[in-house]
């Protein structure tokens, strides 16, 4: 266990060095009304990753019960995302009809929102969940750290990233939660 945290903590690190990247005109913070990492270099640093990882010190029951947790729900966060492809491959069908059944749009769209609404409440679940086995200050450092990682997938550095670590497979597993979580 010991080695799937340092794996954790050297994830962070790089994602967070990887993802930050030079800025076009130099600065450190984002323009006015732009997102980190949308259009623009995150800005996150390896220091802020790990202050991240500092302040989660996961034992490894609150390892296995976040692992338990995600475990418990993901059959169900599979069908509904299967189901939510399904209608949308439903509406591409009826809208390449030559003559558009408004009612059976309406009717696969309010399908697909309902599942989409499902899918949601599950991710939203698994969070406040995890918030309470966490506490607010701990959660808020795993959310940074899934944003740390997003940033480094848009930054394209994420695969890069997996293929060099130690144990890419261990690290690909960590990456899973931390999506599946936020």
């Amino acid at each position: 266990m010991k080695r799937v945290v340092a794996l954790l903590i050297a994830l962070c690190l790089v994602f967070a060095a990887a993802a930050q990247g030079p800025k076009p005109g130099g600065g450190d913070a984002a323009p006015g009304g732009e997102r980190p990492g949308v259009g623009s270099s995150p800005a996150f640093s390896a220091g802020e990753a790990s202050q991240a990882m500092e302040r989660l010190k996961l034992s490894s029951e609150e390892r296995e019960r976040i692992r338990s947790m995600l475990e418990e729900q993901e059959g169900e966060l599979v069908r509904v995302r299967a189901e939510l492809r399904e209608m949308q491959a439903r509406m591409t069908r009826l809208m390449l009809e030559e003559r558009v059944n408004r009612q059976e749009v309406e009717k696969t769209l309010r399908q697909s929102m309902e599942l989409e609404f499902r899918m949601r409440m599950i991710q939203a679940d698994r969070n406040i969940r995890l918030k309470e086995l966490l506490g607010a200050e701990r959660w808020a450092s795993m959310y940074r750290l899934a944003q740390m990682v997003q940033a480094a997938e848009r930054a394209g550095k994420l695969d890069d990233f997996l293929a060099k670590s130690e144990n890419p497979a261990q690290a690909r597993i960590l990456v899973q939660y931390l999506k599946a979580l936020f």
